[in-house]
């Protein structure tokens, strides 16, 4: 977690010297205090989620997201590119499965995408992960059969960076 640690060094001057050779000297044991300042990584979140080729505005799969790296990481959101340390990059779409049969069976669509992150200053990616494919169903509406599978994406998020 991101804060101030401090660690503490000593030196073993048994193990470094004989017996003779500490009798020459007066050794006094000391502590060497280093002061460890971690800061919370500046993450800038560029995410591009479609629901059968359409933008979707707000999608509980962000917010996941958001929570994996606030949590475990310390992570502080930062609008602007220039702010950031890292950029993570999400990228989520839906696809319908196959043509509805008929009125008595639902519409299938699944979702699926890709996470990755990036540092913002030299472009090298720190991380590439498939986000495995979830199911959505409506009996009613395409678009909220797409909006079924992405929920259940966001709640079936199984990311290793997560655990």
């Amino acid at each position: 977690a991101a804060g101030s640690y401090t660690l503490s060094f000593s030196v073993d001057y048994e193990s470094m010297l004989s017996d003779k050779s500490r009798s020459l000297f007066r050794m006094v044991p000391k502590q060497f205090p280093v002061t460890v300042v971690l800061s919370a990584p500046k993450i800038m979140f560029d995410e591009t989620i479609t629901n059968l080729g359409d933008q979707v505005p707000d999608s509980p799969i962000v917010d996941s997201i958001k929570r994996c790296f606030e949590d475990n990481y310390s992570a502080t959101f930062v609008y602007n590119k220039a702010d950031a340390d890292m950029l993570l990059r999400l990228h989520v779409s839906t696809l319908e499965h196959t043509e509805r049969i008929s009125d008595i069976y639902p519409y299938f669509v699944h979702a699926s995408g890709s996470l990755s992150l990036v540092n913002a200053g030299t472009g090298e990616e720190i991380f590439n992960a498939t986000i495995a494919e979830e199911k959505g169903a409506d009996f009613n509406s395409i678009e909220k059969a797409g909006i079924n599978a992405l929920i259940k994406l966001a709640q079936k998020m199984d990311l290793d960076l997560c655990k």
